[in-house]
């Protein structure tokens, strides 16, 4: 075989190859546009997915402001009796003597009362 004998295709030889050629091109779009279709579907679901997370993570942030601001007020009513209690360790650092009389009076009126209405005086 001499190079000029190789380089020529037999006609019927090329058309064969051509329909083979168009075959597998046909066959590789179809499978294109299947993964394409199929791509597609996917990221819908995504999509849909992330809204899902986002409203449930925007419900969670709500609730968790609401509930913030519940606690400040919880937070505040407790700073006040804090700085209440505060205040009356502070007085009785200061004045032992006077709180100890107006404790005394403070647990000797709930007996009062009752020997009071015993018909009890003193």
């Amino acid at each position: 075989m001499t190079e000029t004998e190789k380089t020529t295709i037999d006609p019927a030889a090329q058309s064969d190859l051509s329909e083979d050629t168009r075959e597998v091109l046909v066959e590789l779009l179809t499978q294109h546009q299947a993964l394409l279709t199929e791509l597609r579907w996917a990221y819908g679901q995504l999509e849909r997915l992330q809204e899902v997370d986002i409203a449930a993570l925007k419900q969670r942030v709500s609730e968790l402001e609401q509930r913030r601001s519940r606690g400040k007020t919880a937070l505040a009513a407790s700073a006040t009796a804090s700085s209440k209690m505060r205040k009356r360790v502070e007085f009785t650092l200061q004045h032992p003597d006077k709180a100890a009389r107006a404790a005394g009076r403070k647990l000797s009126r709930p007996f009062e009362r009752a020997a009071r209405r015993a018909g009890l005086s003193r």
